[in-house]
């Protein structure tokens, strides 16, 4: 009965090492897959993470290039401005031009009646047809006072128009500038 017994013992542990081996590979065996998995996660790691820093870069080269447009945008806004006002300075001065061309032309048009009146003859004529010396006198200084201030107008009017000119050809580059 104790070689039996003994018999048991012996096939019970024998039973247990074979089920121990067997728990064991099956342990094993898990290891191994977990092991696997971990150096496929950490491989996809080291992806990701290698991606996010080619993704961070793009994104560091766009941040700057983003300011450098914001900055160039503000640049062109502020050029924008000065050629806007620059364009309102010329306008501005056109139609001062051409009120004082207004103004000249009124002006002229009361010398050339005020020559009118006096007549279209010539020094000799006028003295010769006055009956009165004194009255003679004056009529040829009025008459000269005259001429030299319609020659006067017509500079100072030829003068305008070439400043008007000079200003539009002025607002016709700022346009273009613009």
């Amino acid at each position: 009965m104790k070689s039996s017994v003994i018999l048991l013992i012996s096939v019970i542990s024998v039973g247990s090492c074979a089920l121990g081996a067997a728990a064991e590979a099956d342990k094993n065996r898990e290891l191994s897959a977990i092991n696997a998995k971990i150096q496929i996660v950490g491989a996809d790691i080291r992806n990701i993470s290698t991606e996010k820093s080619s993704r961070q870069e793009e994104l560091k080269k766009l941040e700057k290039l983003f300011g450098e447009f914001a900055n160039a945008l503000i640049e062109i806004k502020a050029k924008i401005r000065l050629q806007e006002d620059s364009l309102q300075e010329v306008r501005s001065k056109i139609n001062a031009t051409q009120k004082e061309l207004q103004f000249q032309r009124h002006g002229l048009e009361g010398l050339v009646k005020a020559a009118y009146a006096i007549g279209n003859n010539d020094g000799l004529k006028v003295i010769l047809n006055q009956r009165d010396p004194s009255s003679s006198g004056r009529m040829l200084v009025y008459r000269d006072y005259i001429s030299k201030a319609r020659a006067q107008k017509l500079l100072s009017i030829q003068e305008s128009f070439t400043t008007l000119y000079r200003l539009e050809e002025q607002i016709e580059i700022e346009n273009q500038a613009l």
